[in-house]
């Protein structure tokens, strides 16, 4: 406000104390009139025109360039649809003066991060609020909704015209556009019938104030009326101005011109009273005694949220106390003064930190943005490689977005690039999975064709084929591939419950078979007994004939119930054991255990362990082989060395033991081979399937 700015400076442009002119020489009082009933000056917090040194203009000048916080959703193209904009508000003079620091202050969500459900909430959320706070959170709201809707239905007009159809008949509904233009015209409602009662009482608040200043230039030619009176009813209407309230900002330099004019003029009137003078700046001393304590205290604790507004209240404080005495006058204004100008510092060089800050945490924001750039740059061109790419990128999203709004020219650059790299991964993944969808019909036929075969051998008796074929057929099902949405689950359903219709059948076969072998269960418990109370004598050749027979016998027993299956390994272990123990050949030890291991396996018809021992017979040769060349690499690095040499002496030793290794290994692979062989030719008759029943328990990921 600029008149009460020119109060507080001289022609110099230097500070100075708004209350000298107030003042004037002190005269001797004709007569001393009666005691007047004091009152105490309440200083009501309300607030004024900062009174700062010429020097700290320099530093609103320099402020740093800032944006607003809805920076991050600002739309390039806002719908043409969306509501004017707001009309002319009623300002109060309780804040005349600008914070130049007030954008950065101001935290506004990252609505461009949420949901348009989401923001529709938050929208109904906030017109539950004060309507004076929520302008701009509701502004950069409607930004990012827009710009949202705007970019959706770009993208399905796109869609449609890239299917065929002319743009003139592209038709596209957003319901919940609708229901946001329902709560911002109850926003705007609500907003303009708070200023319009604003105004007025801005209004009336402007005309009491006007008459509390009639009744203050009147007082002194009051007649009838003693001097005690007189300064009574100056203390009232004091105490009725500061309760009255703020008025229009732009009526308020000249009101507060007139009302110190004439207050003065009331205080020239009472120099035939010193005593009441000095009652009064006494009083007011202590009240700007106060409003310096409080400032004081501000300027030592750390800037908060809400600094400025507290500062601007004591201001107004200040400036509506009234004058003190000459003596005092200057001290208690500087002493205000320094605390207000430390306060204001503090606040300058707090946000040229955050500045600093901000300019950090855009670089690092960019860092992130080339990483999303560099992942959407990448060629991708199959669904799990999609998928981890969908993953990663929203990864990099919420790492980017975590950063928020950033007060900083640049960040409207970088957030467009965010949005264009988004829009061109978007672009590349549509494409790739309308590709897929014909993929998926065709796997969809394929998967048809499985399923009328499945159909068709459900109810056969031939377990064991039907058993591998089911399997077999599974394996297909499992490699196809993906199937159109539509038809996965009730093709997925109509397969699984084919195949468990089969295996359900085998379950009940197999449990009838169980009951018939609990003989066979006896009679292997019995003869465990036997084999673990046999003793290994000196007679190795003996013994080995004797382990032999016994497991002769113990398979001649047939198989047991399948809950019962546990018992073949431990008969496998006993007799491991025994073996363990002959005195004989360590090779031909090795053999028979072997042939034991695997005659525990054809008697499970366990076909996976049967192979996995063979594998793990040739990946030792492997293992063996490579060591040995190893070896015999090393050593031709020591041609020169005499072989007396202890180590050329010690890898020979080594490259001897793999040699024979990988000679016993081989052996041992051929016996097990033609063990297996001569166990199935032995077989009088097929072993029927008894396998767990497999059937598809979960549906594949599709």
């Amino acid at each position: 406000m600029e008149e009460t700015k020119n109060e507080d400076l001289n022609q110099e442009g230097k500070t100075v104390n708004p209350e000298m002119e107030a003042q004037s020489t002190e005269t001797p009082a004709a007569d001393v009139p009666e005691k007047v009933e004091e009152k105490p000056v309440e200083a009501k917090a309300e607030e004024i025109k900062k009174e700062e040194p010429v020097e700290a203009e320099k530093v609103v000048g320099e402020a740093v360039e800032t944006t607003t916080d809805a920076t991050e959703e600002k739309s390039e193209s806002i719908s043409a649809e969306a509501e004017s904009a707001d009309s002319e508000e009623v300002e109060s003079d309780d804040n005349h003066e600008e914070d130049q620091f007030a954008k950065e202050e101001l935290e506004i969500p990252d609505y461009s991060a949420m949901t348009n459900e989401t923001l529709l909430e938050e929208a109904n959320r906030l017109l539950q609020m004060n309507i004076v706070s929520i302008r701009d959170h509701f502004e950069a709201l409607k930004a990012a909704l827009y710009k949202h809707l705007d970019d959706e239905k770009a993208g399905k007009l796109a869609e449609f015209v890239e299917a065929g159809n002319a743009e003139m008949d592209f038709e596209f509904i957003q319901p919940i556009k609708d229901k946001f233009k329902t709560v911002y015209s109850a926003y705007r409602s609500k907003r303009d019938a708070y200023y319009k009662e604003l105004g007025e009482k801005l209004a009336t608040n402007l005309d009491v104030k006007k008459a509390i200043i009639e009744e203050i230039k009147g007082l002194p030619n009051k007649e009838g009326v003693r001097v005690p009176e007189k300064y009574k009813q100056f203390r009232e209407l004091q105490d009725r101005w500061r309760e009255v309230g703020p008025v229009p900002k732009g009526d308020s330099g000249t009101l507060y011109n007139n009302y110190h004019f004439h207050v003065n003029n009331f205080y020239d009137f009472l120099r035939i009273s010193n005593e009441l003078r000095e009652m009064d700046f006494k009083k007011n001393l202590k009240a700007k005694e106060a409003l310096c304590e409080q400032a004081e205290k501000m300027s030592e604790k750390d800037i908060q949220k809400g600094a400025f507004e507290e500062l601007q209240k004591l201001h107004k404080a200040w400036k509506e106390i009234g004058p003190v005495d000459r003596e005092h006058s200057d001290a208690i204004w500087e002493r205000f003064s320094e605390a207000t100008k430390a306060i204001h510092n503090k606040r300058h060089e707090f946000f040229e930190k955050l500045k600093v800050n901000q300019e950090e945490k855009l670089v690092e924001k960019e860092v992130v943005l080339k990483e999303i750039e560099e992942l959407v740059k990448k060629p991708v061109s199959a669904h799990g490689a999609w998928q981890k790419a969908i993953k990663d990128l929203d990864a990099l999203r919420q790492k980017f977005k975590s950063f928020g709004p950033i007060h900083h020219p640049k960040n409207d650059e970088i957030w467009e690039r965010f949005r264009e790299a988004n829009r061109e991964f978007n672009r590349a993944k549509n494409n790739f999975y309308k590709g897929l969808k014909k993929q998926q019909s065709a796997n969809l036929n394929l998967k048809k064709e499985l399923l009328a075969k499945v159909e068709e051998i459900k109810d056969s008796d031939n377990w064991k084929d039907t058993a591998a074929e089911l399997k077999r057929i599974q394996v297909q099902w499992k490699k196809i591939g993906y199937v159109p949405k539509a038809e996965s689950d009730k093709i997925w359903e109509e397969f699984r419950n084919a195949c468990n219709h089969f295996f359900n059948r085998l379950t009940q076969y197999n449990n009838g078979l169980d009951e018939a072998f609990k003989d066979n269960l006896v009679k292997k418990q019995k003869m465990l007994k036997e084999v673990e109370a046999f003793k290994i004598s000196e007679d190795g050749k003996a013994d080995m004939a004797k382990l032999q027979e016994m497991i002769k016998t113990w398979r001649s027993h047939g198989r047991v119930p399948r809950a019962e299956k546990e018992i073949e390994t431990t008969f496998s272990q006993v007799i491991d054991k025994k073996f363990e123990g002959l005195k004989i050949e360590k090779n031909q030890g090795i053999l028979m255990r072997f042939e034991n291991k695997l005659s525990s396996f054809l008697e499970s018809n366990d076909k996976f362990k049967l192979d996995k021992e063979f594998d793990l017979v040739r990946r030792k040769i492997d293992e063996a082989k490579k060591e040995m060349m190893q070896l015999q690499n090393n050593i031709s690095f020591f041609a020169h060395v005499d072989d007396s040499n202890p180590m050329v002496k010690e890898v020979n030793k080594n490259i001897s033991r793999l040699e024979e290794q990988v000679e016993s290994l081989k052996a041992k692979l051929t016996h097990g081979r033609q063990f297996v062989k001569n166990f199935n030719t032995a077989a009088e008759e097929p072993k029927k399937e008894e396998s767990t029943t497999e059937t598809p328990e979960e549906k594949p990921e599709e």
